[in-house]
């Protein structure tokens, strides 16, 4: 997982967003090897809720042909 927002120097600008947290998920059967995306954005507290979360997930590709 990654969390591009965690040091950058805008980031008061948008601190209820800068937790926000992306994990990946790879198959190696998969054209490109990506097989989904999801992000979260952490409640104020480990109990708490999330704020927000968002799911992206290959069902389908053909491979592209040059």
């Amino acid at each position: 997982s990654i969390r591009p927002y965690a040091d950058d120097p805008m980031r008061g600008r948008y601190e209820r967003l800068a937790a926000k947290r992306y994990l990946f998920f790879t198959a190696a059967a998969v054209p490109g090897k990506l097989l989904g995306v999801r992000t979260t954005v952490p409640g104020a507290t480990a109990q708490a809720p999330a704020l927000a979360g968002t799911e992206l997930w290959l069902r389908g590709a053909d491979p592209v042909q040059p």
